[in-house]
């Protein structure tokens, strides 16, 4: 399984758990409550 797959997994576990969050507001709420672990910026 390559890596591309395992980290794609993980982020639907993580959405399917409700403990993702999408758009920049919601993004920068998060973080300044300090409930975030990574922050994931695509194009």
């Amino acid at each position: 399984m390559s890596n591309n797959k395992k980290i794609l997994g993980l982020i639907g576990l993580g959405a399917k758990a409700g403990k993702i969050s999408y758009g920049a507001d919601s993004v920068e709420e998060q973080i300044k409550k300090k409930k975030i672990f990574a922050v994931v910026i695509a194009r």
